[in-house]
């Protein structure tokens, strides 16, 4: 059985460790995938489920030497929670002013070939918005970075990203820093790239001056985007990272939360097909999340998901008490 995403047919024969409950579980599968219209492979299947591609494609194939319930209940199981996933609650993208304050950063740095910070607090949006900006536009390359990231990390997940060539020295598996360096230079000069960087306050200090070095040599945009925390790291002109600072373009306030205005549209587009929310509805919302983008996008799906489960009108005296039960929030009186 190969792993295109269509036609897709079940075995003729199954070998004598298939149950019947097997062969059913089998034929399901395959009916699953080809519902898929081509979104749907055995590759992406057998990853999501943990199990080997070569496995999934014996198991389907009705060819798996040993019992092969367990790896059939294994892709049953995501399968379901695929289903699971598509009936629950969908926010719609909404073009919030944290939206467009990020989106307006990366379009200048983009076009200016300069710096550009983006700051705020956890949840207020930031990397969807950078996310939204990497995928409107083919020449951006985005990199979410961890706590301790390095420079040589740093460098290889660029070296991926761009798929430029590295010359390496003998033993080195992935090249040394300067060897990326230089490769990615010649890669990306006069590409009109930007390069992306969220979580940026997780960086190592080497790997920061690397994207910056980057930055200048190639000649290409920079963003880093990140906490609070990322603004005393790069503000200061004398301090360890003053050659940032000096070649930043924009550089706005610290983001903290969302527009109330903002927030009713998040809302309203959740309640898309439902009864529409009352004020005091969309006050509750907001006051419960604290103006928090991804605080407000989880007690969505919980508010809605209990009232669907229960039957229950969607209050504001409910969302308060889903806010306080289930994710343990308290009403906000600084919103």
């Amino acid at each position: 059985m190969s792993d295109s995403t269509t036609n897709l047919t079940a075995p003729r024969e199954y070998g004598a460790t298939y149950t019947e409950s097997d062969r059913r579980l089998v034929v399901s599968i395959i009916e699953w995938m080809n519902a898929g219209n081509g979104t749907r492979s055995q590759a992406k299947l057998s990853r999501a489920a943990g199990i080997k591609a070569t496995t999934c494609s014996q198991v389907l194939g009705g060819k798996y030497p040993s019992s092969p319930t367990a790896h059939l209940e294994a892709m049953s199981d995501y399968i379901q929670r695929e289903a699971q996933r598509a009936d629950g609650v969908h926010v719609p993208w909404v073009e919030t002013s944290v939206a467009r304050t990020v989106q307006y950063i990366c379009a200048q740095a983009h076009r200016n070939a300069d710096i550009g910070i983006v700051v705020g607090w956890v949840g207020v949006g930031k990397t969807a918005a950078l996310r939204r900006y990497r995928d409107a536009h083919g020449s951006a390359l985005l990199v979410e970075a961890f706590p301790g990231m390095t420079a040589n990390i740093l460098l290889r997940e660029l070296v991926v990203l761009t798929g430029a060539t590295v010359n390496k020295s003998r033993g080195s598996s992935y090249g040394s820093r300067e060897e990326m360096l230089y490769a990615l230079i010649k890669s990306l000069r006069g590409s009109d790239r930007l390069l992306i960087i969220d979580e940026a306050d997780h960086l190592a200090d080497t790997a920061l001056e690397y994207a910056r070095r980057l930055s200048d040599l190639a000649g290409v945009g920079l963003v880093l985007a990140g906490t609070e925390k990322l603004e005393p790291i790069v503000k200061d002109p004398l301090g360890r990272h003053g050659q940032i600072s000096s070649r930043v373009g924009f550089w706005p306030t610290l983001m903290k939360k969302l527009k109330e205005e903002d927030a009713d549209q998040l809302v309203q587009g959740a309640f898309a097909g439902r009864e529409p929310p009352a004020s005091e509805v969309l006050e509750a919302f907001y006051a419960m999340s604290a103006g928090n983008t991804r605080v407000l996008k989880k007690l969505l799906r919980n508010v809605l998901e209990t009232s669907a489960r229960k039957g229950h009108a969607v209050t504001a005296e409910f969302v308060a008490a889903v806010g306080q039960q289930l994710m343990g929030l308290k009403r906000s009186t600084e919103v």
